[in-house]
C-alpha cells in the first residue's frame, strides 16, 4: 500500500489524511475552497474533466496551488479507499511540504486570482 512508504511524498499525503488535515473528494475540495481552509489541491490526471471542472471554477477565484498527480486510482489507495479524483490539504505546513516535495513527480501549477495580484 502506497501511505506505508515512510519519508515520501506518498507518506506525507497519508500521514496528512491521517492527522485529519486532507479533505478528500471534490465535494469536500470545494466546500475547503469556498470555506477559505485549503492550503493546496491535489488532482488526478485521469480525473473526471466534469468533475475537475468544478474544482477549477472555485479556484479561479482563489489563490491556491494546485499539483496534478498520480491516477484516481493512487490517490484512493493512499487514502485507504476508493477512487479518489481530488483533495485538498488544509494545513499549510503540510501543504509547504508537499509542493517541496511532489514537484518532481507531477505537473504544478499555481492557479491565482487576477483581481487579487492586480493583474
Amino acid at each position: 500500500m502506497y501511505s506505508s512508504v515512510k519519508g515520501s511524498p506518498l507518506g506525507l499525503i497519508g500521514l496528512a489524511r491521517r492527522a485529519g488535515m486532507v479533505e478528500q473528494g471534490v465535494f469536500l475540495t470545494r466546500r475547503a475552497l469556498s470555506q477559505g481552509r485549503a492550503s493546496l489541491v491535489l488532482m488526478a490526471r485521469d480525473g473526471s474533466e466534469i468533475q475537475k471542472e468544478k474544482i477549477s471554477r472555485v479556484l479561479r477565484h482563489k489563490s491556491v496551488p494546485v499539483i496534478t498527480w498520480g491516477t484516481c486510482e493512487d490517490l484512493g489507495a493512499i487514502l485507504g479507499g476508493g477512487s479518489v479524483t481530488a483533495l485538498a490539504v488544509t494545513d499549510r505546513g503540510m501543504a509547504k511540504r508537499m509542493i517541496d516535495e511532489l514537484p518532481g513527480q507531477s505537473e504544478s501549477k499555481c492557479v491565482t486570482n487576477s483581481a487579487r495580484s492586480g493583474k
